[in-house]
C-alpha cells in the first residue's frame, strides 16, 4: 500500500483541530473492513493487530489536563460540563431513548439491562484517571498500512472528526468489537502490544463492559433507524451482551 504520512506530530495535529463531532463513527465495523482485509492470513492479521495496539499506545501517551472535546472558536479543550461518568451516562441514556424510537427490536427490559451494566461500572469509571487524546473510531477502517521485505507497517491514522479528550479505554472498544464481529482472531496480539505500555488499570473489566456497550449502541440504534439492516429478528441485549461479555 501507499506509505502515508502520517506520524505522532500529526495525530496530535488532527486530533486538536478536531471539530467535537458526536462520538465514534456510525458506520458499522464489518462493512468498513476492506477485501483486503479480509484475505489476509492469520500471520498477517496477528501483525497488522499488533501494530494496531502499539500505534493506539503511542496515540494514548498524549495527555490532556481535563476531559472535553476541542472548541473550534477558542482552539482549546473545552472541559465537559459533567463529571466523566455522567458524561458516559448520558451519552448511554440518549443512545438508550434513540434505540427505544428507532425499532421495536429494543424492549424496556434490554434498557434495564444496559442500565445495570453501567451502573456496576460506575464506581470503575468514578475513579481518577489521565485524559488523553482518544480517537473515538480507532481500528483496521481507519488505519493506513504498507508492506515491505514481507513484514506489515502501520503508517497512518485518519478521520479525527470524532476525536476528543477523554479515558484511553473507550478506544478500546471498536477494534476488539470488529475483531470478533469480523472472526479476525488477533484479539491477544491487539490487546498485548497496546497493554505493554498502558497495563491494565483497577476497574478496567467494569469500564470494558461500559465503554463497549457505549461502542455498539451506537452501532445498534443508527442502523435500526434505517429501512433496511442486517439484524433480523434478534434484540438489543441479545445482539450486544456477547460483546459486553468478550473479556470475561
Amino acid at each position: 500500500m501507499a506509505r502515508a504520512c502520517h506520524g505522532p506530530t500529526s495525530w496530535t495535529k488532527a486530533a486538536t483541530s478536531s471539530a467535537g463531532a458526536s462520538p465514534f463513527s456510525r458506520a458499522s465495523p464489518a462493512r468498513c473492513l476492506s477485501p483486503r482485509i479480509r484475505r489476509q492470513s492469520a500471520v498477517e492479521l496477528a501483525e497488522q493487530s499488533r501494530q494496531l495496539g502499539a500505534a493506539l499506545a503511542q496515540l494514548h501517551t498524549l495527555t490532556l489536563p481535563e476531559a472535553g472535546r476541542h472548541n473550534p472558536r477558542s482552539d482549546a479543550i473545552q472541559p465537559f460540563a459533567t463529571p466523566y461518568v455522567e458524561y458516559v451516562s448520558a451519552t448511554l441514556e440518549d443512545l438508550l431513548t434513540r434505540s427505544l424510537a428507532a425499532s421495536n427490536a429494543t424492549t424496556e427490559a434490554d434498557v434495564a439491562w444496559a442500565r445495570s451494566v453501567l451502573e456496576r461500572a460506575r464506581p470503575a469509571l468514578e475513579l481518577p484517571f489521565t485524559p488523553a487524546v482518544v480517537h473515538l473510531d480507532f481500528g483496521f477502517h481507519n488505519v493506513l498500512f504498507e508492506q515491505r521485505d514481507g513484514h506489515w507497517r502501520l503508517t497512518g491514522v485518519i478521520d479525527w472528526m470524532t476525536a476528543e479528550a477523554g479515558h484511553p479505554e473507550c478506544d478500546l472498544s471498536r477494534p476488539l468489537a470488529t475483531d470478533r464481529q469480523s472472526r479476525i482472531g488477533a484479539r491477544e496480539a491487539f490487546l498485548g502490544a497496546y497493554e505493554a505500555v498502558h497495563p491494565r488499570t483497577s476497574g478496567f473489566e467494569e469500564r470494558f463492559r461500559a465503554f463497549m456497550l457505549w461502542e455498539r449502541l451506537l452501532i445498534w440504534q443508527y442502523w435500526q433507524a434505517q429501512p433496511q439492516n442486517d439484524f433480523g429478528g434478534i434484540g438489543m441485549r441479545e445482539w450486544i451482551e456477547p460483546f459486553v461479555e468478550m473479556l470475561r
